[in-house]
């Protein structure tokens, strides 16, 4: 019988052993840390990292708990949580980023696009899927994408023009012209959104005559073909200056996100006049369609 007993009890050590090892490989985790993240087409003409600003992760996998829009803070040349760890474990997650980082992004599939005046805080980019684990707990959000197309009015005041070219309103027209939408970051899709007038105002006091103003805009991304023309309207100098685009004559039938279309206007007496249209990557030109 003490035989039978010693036998059972160190069986029992074993199992308790081997359980607890268990136990300390099943709860094992590391936080996530943020090594890079960079743009696949940003201003400054290059692929290029950022070193500023927030962004917000995005965590899925099987035995996590769902994490939408976790901050993460580029602090002292490293990328810091701002807000509660993504914590890792064995099974890898899968991690999404949208950058700049905006606290209304809380749903990854239905992140808000607005038309609206170019403004860096609403420039919004998002990355792939990358997976990241305890073994490697470490994520690179690379060659992040451009949510939005980004139009661009090149204003010339004429040396014939008498006015000061002070514009206070700018509207784009088209049936296929969306105001908002909402676009799903893990697929890349958009939806159908709301179609409408975009206008905004500029606020250009004056350009002096000969010389020019810019005016950038985000817009949100056409997808399917516009037929028509693009209606422009200025306020200018308190006047209604009016300006018409055939969409497919200046290969206007999409704005796509990461594509820049440049159009450059020049205020007359009275009207505005077409004197060039540029479609390029947001950076660098792809192809030109000059209609003088």
């Amino acid at each position: 019988m003490k035989k039978i007993f010693i036998f059972f009890f160190f069986a029992f050590l074993l199992v308790s052993c081997g359980n607890q090892e268990n136990a300390e490989t099943d709860s094992s985790s590391a936080p996530l840390t943020v090594s890079s993240v960079s743009m696949n087409a940003p201003l400054t003409k290059a692929t290029s990292a950022v070193s500023s600003g927030s962004l917000g992760v995005y965590c899925r996998g099987t035995g996590y708990t769902t994490q939408n829009n976790v901050q993460y803070s580029y602090t002292g040349g490293t990328w810091l949580k701002a807000s509660s760890d993504i914590i890792l474990h064995t099974v890898a997650a899968t991690l999404r980023a949208c950058y700049p980082y905006d606290a209304t992004y809380t749903i990854p599939s239905a992140i808000p696009l607005t038309s609206q005046l170019y403004t860096t805080t609403k420039d919004l980019c998002y990355s792939s899927a990358v997976t990241a684990s305890v073994d490697s707990p470490v994520a690179a959000f690379t060659g992040m994408n451009r949510a939005y197309s980004r139009v661009t009015f090149n204003m010339t005041h004429s040396t014939t023009y008498p006015g000061n070219c002070n514009i206070t309103s700018l509207s784009i027209a088209n049936a296929g012209i969306k105001t908002n939408t909402t676009l799903d970051i893990t697929s890349g899709t958009y939806a159908s959104g709301i179609a409408g007038t975009v206008t905004c105002n500029p606020g250009i006091s004056s350009i002096a005559s000969g010389s020019s103003a810019t005016i950038d805009l985000l817009m949100v991304p056409v997808i399917t073909a516009m037929t028509g023309n693009l209606a422009l309207t200025f306020i200018v100098d308190g006047s209604t200056m009016l300006a018409s685009l055939a969409v497919n004559t200046y290969g206007l039938t999409t704005l796509n996100p990461g594509k820049q279309y440049v159009i450059n206007l020049t205020v007359r007496e009275s009207k505005l006049t077409v004197t060039e249209v540029n479609i390029t990557d947001w950076v660098d030109a792809s192809t030109n369609s000059d209609i003088l």
